[in-house]
This record gives C-alpha cells, structure tokens and sequence, in this order.
C-alpha cells in the first residue's frame, strides 16, 4: 500500500478523492531537465511513496515526489498533477 505524506502537514482521515499524476519531470544530466506523459507504469499505485511537496505549484496543479525505498529516495521522480485529498486508488 502506498504512504502519502504531505510536507510540513498531519495526516487527514476522512479523504476521498485520489492522487492523479498527469506528467513527470526527471534531469537526465546536470544541464538538461525534460518532462514526458506518464505511461500506465508510473500511475499513483505503483509507488511505494508520494510526498506532496507544493500545493497549486502551477494553476490548479501540484508537484509530489514518488519513490519507492523510504532508505533511497534517489530513485525518485518528481510529479505532476492532482494531489486531490492524498489518497492512492488501489489496482488488482
């Protein structure tokens, strides 16, 4: 099960709606940062991780970083989208 975790913030527990991702941002040198459309692979799920790091980082957008090892967080990727009320829609 993903851990949501909002920077600076408590927890909720009454949340409903889920965290949706619309685009990633990676570097893939030191000069160079891209950002492409997430595939199927990179959905909210599939994270072990998601911290919600700017509420509205753009109109009506939000930057969270998902990763997977609480130990590594250097395998990240930066996201963004729609932190909505933190909750992840678990797949099958």
């Amino acid at each position: 099960m993903t851990k949501t975790i909002i920077l600076g913030k408590p927890t909720y527990a009454d949340v409903k709606r889920s965290i949706e991702f619309f685009t990633h941002i990676y570097v893939r040198d030191v000069f160079e940062a891209s950002s492409e459309q997430v595939d199927e692979l990179s959905q909210p799920h599939e994270w072990g991780f998601i911290e919600l790091i700017c509420k509205d980082y753009a109109p009506h957008l939000d930057l969270m970083f998902a990763y997977d090892d609480a130990g590594d967080r250097s395998n990240g990727c930066l996201m963004v989208g729609c932190w909505n009320d933190g909750v992840v829609k678990q797949h099958n």
